[in-house]
């Protein structure tokens, strides 16, 4: 009877025994929940990931494998984006060989560089398309890993945009005098035409200016860009003041032809 009572005993132990270990574990189980939605962690790795409100975008919207989706908006180094995606200034996003890139009032997108505020990193010689805020231009440009060579600019202070050759986008408008026209035709006959090859071109000779050695009228601020629509009011101008000289010459010409048949006539 004694035995009997031992292993009751010993039975109802053991039974409490697993009791209490099954009840820890699943108690330490509920409190130790991972990943913890504060924790941080050296690496996280999810075949998913989705962030957003619970009873937002994210309810009616599958996710698939290997997919990250956020139901707002993505900032990288900054924590208050405006849109889907922000970048911060001074940043850049790589598609293949190509970067865009932003800082202060430009935007860039280039092949094999990218611009990082206060220079630029290289890889390789490309291209770059410029967008400057602050002059309201495009300049495209070849590079050369971090070096620029401007090719053309396109901008509204060149006359390109829309309606920009009419009364109303002009000050300070004045009919050119004769003296203007003697003026400008002197600094024509001074200044140097030229002959050469485009290092990005090489072999392929051009006719034409050097901006170092042109009149400010056809440049562009920066003073190593020749905008094309200035150049062509240049030669117009340069052009009518040689006419109006040719029809001044022309008019002696006839004064001094009466004079002589007047001569002739006395005789």
């Amino acid at each position: 009877m004694l035995k009997k009572h031992k292993a009751l005993l010993i039975s109802i132990f053991i039974l409490g025994l697993f009791s209490y270990v099954f009840a820890a574990e699943e108690k330490i189980t509920v409190s130790t929940f991972y990943p913890s939605p504060g924790g941080v962690y050296n690496e996280l790795k999810a075949v998913n990931f989705s962030v957003g409100s619970a009873t937002g975008y994210l309810d009616n919207h599958a996710i698939t494998d290997g997919y990250l989706l956020v139901s707002q908006r993505l900032g990288v180094q900054t924590s208050s984006p405006g849109q889907a995606l922000e970048v911060a200034d001074n940043q850049a996003i790589k598609l293949g060989a190509a970067y865009l890139s932003s800082g202060g009032n430009y935007a860039h997108l280039a092949t094999n560089e990218w611009y990082n505020g206060s220079a630029w990193t290289g890889t390789a010689a490309g291209v770059l398309l410029q967008l400057n805020g602050a002059t309201s231009a495009i300049v495209y440009s070849h590079n050369g890993a971090g070096s620029h060579t401007a090719w053309a600019t396109v901008s509204s202070s060149a006359g390109w945009a829309a309606g920009s050759c009419s009364r109303a986008s002009k000050d300070n408008i004045r009919k050119l005098t004769a003296a203007d026209y003697v003026s400008l035709r002197k600094q024509f006959r001074e200044m140097n035409l030229f002959s050469y090859t485009r290092k990005d071109v090489p072999g392929k000779e051009e006719l034409g200016f050097i901006a170092e050695e042109s009149p400010d009228y056809i440049l562009e601020p920066d003073k190593s860009t020749v905008t094309l629509l200035r150049a062509i009011g240049y030669c117009a101008v340069v052009a009518k003041g040689q006419e109006e000289a040719i029809s001044s010459l022309q008019e002696e010409v006839r004064a001094l032809k009466s004079e002589i048949n007047s001569l002739g006539s006395v005789k």
